[in-house]
């Protein structure tokens, strides 16, 4: 399966459902739409003081207050149908305050659209890659 690691808490706010557009760099290959991805949580945390602080509010009102420490870290938390994606430029005068707050909007950039499959009630250990990966879930 293929594999899309996102750093946290940008990978738990998807997760609940606070964030609906991952943004990249680059653009996914067409034949990765409407295909299951698994969402792989990076291992590194983000340092607090490197997150702005309306983002860090946000966080902590949707995550709780030991949102730093305690989401998972260098697991999979689940699986994710990558539905679309458009130039960030596209779309970004139709999203809310919120979305906007939650990705990097700038021009060149691609928002690419999940939508939920399943969420892992225990988060699988793996190592996560960047771009694009494959991904093996054991039984």
């Amino acid at each position: 399966m293929r594999a899309l690691t996102i750093c946290q808490p940008w990978a738990s706010l998807m997760f609940i459902g606070a964030k609906q557009f991952e943004t990249r760099s680059w653009a996914p290959h067409q034949s990765c739409i409407g295909q299951p991805f698994a969402i792989h949580a990076g291992k590194k945390p983000i340092k607090l003081k490197d997150l702005p602080s309306e983002l860090d509010a946000f966080c902590l009102d949707q995550l709780g207050a030991l949102y730093s420490t305690s989401l998972p870290f260098g697991q999979v938390i689940g699986i994710a149908t990558l539905s679309g994606f458009k130039p960030t430029m596209e779309i970004v005068g139709q999203i809310g305050a919120r979305e906007r707050l939650v990705g990097d909007w700038t021009s060149g950039r691609f928002a690419w659209c999940f939508h939920w499959e399943e969420q892992f009630e225990e988060p699988i250990p793996a190592r996560g890659l960047q771009k694009i990966w494959n991904w093996e879930r054991m039984p």
